[in-house]
């Protein structure tokens, strides 16, 4: 009984002088969460247009747009091209709202030769402004005072509602060593023009688009869609996607028509070849060791009868099938 009462004088000890001192606390936590309330919104009114909470990241671009800059990996070869690789692409790519493409192509002549503003035209979506982020520069073509670059990169695009939208271009880049210094000698594309996806695809095309295991830019997947590359080439991409996961930089849009420094037609061209710069997660360049998995992708390439595999590595000995040389440091290119 003397628990019964000792309960009862504690509930009399809360009683009316306790309710009001908890009102009074509530009644506190909500003049704070008001004025907390009006002042969020009064900064936040200019994002009132859909910029959700994800998009909100602590780097949200300024006008106009500024995103860090791509450095080179260690090993590369011409790693300050690399960058300015990187850096043309980049820029071509970012612009304030109402920029125009001539003035987009009048900052990039800067790097070096004239840019022609119907390049950028793919890239450039009016009334909204873009920013993008390098992914990775793989190489194209090298000669020793000539190079090019294949720059796979995530555009971002914002329309005037604040509505945004994502890319992944295959920029290319061309450049000459004049005077000991990397210049621009050319932007010959940004990546191509959007294609959507139609229905009806091959069978293989589809498993190819949707395997979590290949990860494709979006040109390669236009090319996709255009039924512009080749089923042998991409079951060989399905097959080595089962053993690791790789990502492409490049199919047939973003590559240049011919093998570098020549009038030879390259097997991108003609949709009958691809570039893979990351296996299982690593750049390839990073993975020169045998043994390593790119290694073991390239080889299985070549078992499973690929017509060329270019790569850090040689397989065989007839100097076509197989090859390696300063360009291939950086991606297996796989023929079908």
């Amino acid at each position: 009984m003397s628990v019964l009462r000792e309960q009862r004088t504690t509930k009399r000890r809360t009683g009316p002088s306790g309710g009001r001192l908890l009102i009074r606390r509530l009644s506190l936590l909500l003049l704070v969460a008001v004025i907390t309330y009006g002042l969020l919104r009064g900064t936040s009114d200019s994002h009132k247009a859909g910029f959700s909470q994800e998009q909100s990241e602590a780097q949200l671009p300024v006008d106009p747009p500024k995103v860090d800059r791509y450095r080179s990996l260690t090993d590369e070869v011409a790693p300050l091209g690399k960058e300015l690789t990187a850096r043309v692409a980049q820029d071509a790519l970012t612009y304030s709202r109402g920029e125009s493409v001539r003035s987009i192509a009048r900052r990039l002549s800067r790097s070096g030769a004239k840019v022609a503003p119907g390049v950028i035209r793919d890239g450039y979506v009016p009334g909204s402004r873009s920013w993008a982020k390098v992914i990775y520069p793989q190489m194209s073509g090298y000669t020793g005072d000539t190079m090019g670059a294949m720059v796979v990169v995530r555009q971002t695009t914002e329309n005037q509602a604040g509505e945004r939208s994502n890319q992944t271009r295959v920029v290319d880049v061309r450049l000459q060593l004049e005077n000991g210094t990397w210049q621009l000698s050319e932007l010959a594309s940004v990546g191509g023009t959007p294609t959507e996806r139609p229905p009806g695809l091959p069978a293989i095309s589809q498993r190819v688009l949707d395997d979590p295991a290949i990860d494709l830019p979006d040109s390669a997947r236009w090319d996709i869609y255009r039924g512009e590359i080749s089923g042998n080439l991409l079951k060989a991409l399905a097959g080595a996607a089962k053993s690791n996961p790789i990502r492409v930089a490049v199919l047939k849009t973003g590559h240049p028509p011919t093998v570098w420094g020549t009038s030879n037609p390259s097997a991108h061209s003609e949709g009958l070849a691809a570039d893979i710069w990351s296996v299982a997660g690593q750049p390839v360049v990073k993975q020169r060791q045998t043994g390593s998995a790119a290694f073991d992708t390239a080889g299985a390439f070549v078992s499973r009868g690929a017509l060329q595999v270019g790569s850090p590595w040689t397989f065989t000995s007839d100097g076509f099938s197989t090859f390696t040389d300063d360009v291939h440091q950086d991606h297996i290119h796989v023929q079908q």
